[in-house]
């Protein structure tokens, strides 16, 4: 039997079952196991707020060094295996890459296609770079000086080679300046895909899911309890920004009588429960809410190709949190205001609603939002799922 091993450094939860597929490896009679290395890669690993979804299954395994990961490459038959390498290629992670050469491990990566992957995010002027980067932790300063020589370098030089399999998600693929693409080579395979969240819209479009109708929809992003922030260091004021948020609900409700859904993060844990509490909050069914909503309510999120993939109006939100918090180490506002401007959008301050003009903050954008899903969603013409084109890797493995 042949196996996939996904590397994942991030904790299992129920989403990536569903995102990567597992049941259809599992129907076909795959061997399938998860290697997690959040442990390994996460200096800050304490810290981090573990999810109560968390997959413990037999089949996911936890690695807490690299001499465990070492030991466990060695006693695989890597003529029979196939390695999904969910994990970013930097600093951190360089170690293992090397040990994919030293073993002439078959694996692949992916390009990655969200608008986060556009080089034109976070983009800031150097003196507002290197102010961002001073406020960070010691180690996150450390690891970008480490990553700065590995990307003049090359990982070539630190004994890295070409990546087997490159899955070449989206037409941003080729502007994104991030590590990944460092490791391309002639050597390496390139396959045309798209985001594992596009197969999430094919079948989420096919199924009838008409109990998630709702009004307005909000994306939640955990404010105060996302480990993505929590790993750099970054505190933020979770009571002041879900006070904000319940104050813009009650007003969409009294002038517009729109109930507000909240889309709960898919990794947390029930925090916003402690918040608010007037208003339905549902985990893991982003798609079919925002499928079946009248616009949804967001501010930099992932989630925004659901909503141009369903056709739903946008609007985009922050409060003084964000826009006038001078320690914080992230710029928040400016993440808010990249989103909305690819929309034709501009943020909206929700403490301050006088001039609010929801019918036209309401209107979309249709070259937007076709312009959106070709350059990060669907840039090549197959529509088979990813899962259907790893399953045949994994059976042509020899």
């Amino acid at each position: 039997m042949k196996k996939l091993i996904y590397m994942i450094e991030n904790f299992f939860i129920e989403r990536d079952f569903d995102r990567f597929d597992l049941q259809y490896y599992f129907d076909n009679n795959a061997d399938i196991e998860i290697w997690d290395i959040t442990q390994f890669s996460n200096s800050n690993f304490s810290r981090l707020i573990k999810p109560k979804d968390e997959i413990k299954k037999n089949y996911v395994k936890k690695f807490k060094s690299i001499n465990d990961i070492e030991n466990a490459l060695r006693s695989i038959d890597n003529t029979k295996t196939l390695f999904a390498a969910e994990i970013t290629f930097d600093i951190r992670t360089i170690s293992i890459f090397k040990l994919f050469s030293k073993y002439k491990i078959k694996y692949f990566v992916n390009s990655g296609a969200l608008i986060t992957s556009d080089p034109r995010y976070n983009k800031k002027n150097i003196l507002k770079r290197f102010k961002l980067l001073f406020k960070k932790e010691i180690g996150t300063i450390i690891n970008y000086l480490q990553n700065l020589l590995l990307r003049i370098f090359g990982p070539r030089f630190f004994g890295v080679s070409d990546v087997p399999i490159y899955f070449k998600e989206a037409e941003i693929a080729e502007q994104r300046e991030d590590l990944n693409r460092k490791i391309i080579g002639k050597n390496t395979k390139i396959i045309l895909s798209h985001p594992k969240d596009y197969d999430t819209y094919l079948k989420c479009k096919k199924q009838n899911s008409d109990q998630y109708k709702c009004d307005a929809v909000l994306i939640d992003q955990m404010i105060g309890f996302h480990n993505d922030n929590i790993r750099v260091g970054e505190k933020q004021n979770s009571e002041e920004w879900y006070k904000s948020l319940k104050i813009f609900f009650n007003y969409l409700k009294k002038n517009y009588s729109i109930d507000t859904t909240i889309c709960a993060h898919p990794r947390s844990n029930g925090e916003i429960n402690n918040f608010i509490s007037d208003y339905p909050i549902i985990k893991n069914k982003t798609p079919d809410l925002i499928k079946n909503c009248s616009f949804v309510i967001c501010q930099n999120t992932s989630a925004v190709t659901f909503a141009a993939l369903f056709n739903k109006p946008m609007i985009f939100i922050y409060n003084h949190i964000e826009m006038k918090n001078k320690s914080s180490k992230i710029d928040h506002a400016g993440r808010v205001d990249f989103f909305a401007s690819f929309f034709k959008k501009k943020p909206i301050s929700i403490e301050n609603l006088k001039n609010l003009d929801l019918k036209k903050e309401l209107k979309i954008d249709q070259k937007s939002y076709q312009d959106f899903i070709k350059k990060y969603i669907k840039s090549w013409g197959t529509d088979k799922p990813k899962s259907e084109v790893i399953l045949e890797l994994l059976t042509s493995q020899s």
